[in-house]
């Protein structure tokens, strides 16, 4: 049986792995701005397809 404090732990180590990203769109939906906003998303961000789609590449 684990303590409420290591399944708070778990917990905070399970969204710590979450990769988020924060997207731009224009009022005619272009895409215009990409960006990671967590430390996962960073790792991955050039891997993303709206990275490719953004900066053509």
């Amino acid at each position: 049986m684990t303590s409420h404090l290591e399944q708070n732990d778990n917990t905070q180590e399970s969204l710590q792995n979450i990769a988020s990203f924060q997207v731009v769109m224009s009022e005619e939906g272009k895409l215009v701005g990409f960006q990671p906003t967590s430390r996962l998303a960073v790792n991955h961000w050039a891997k993303n397809p709206l990275a490719a789609l953004l900066y053509e590449g």
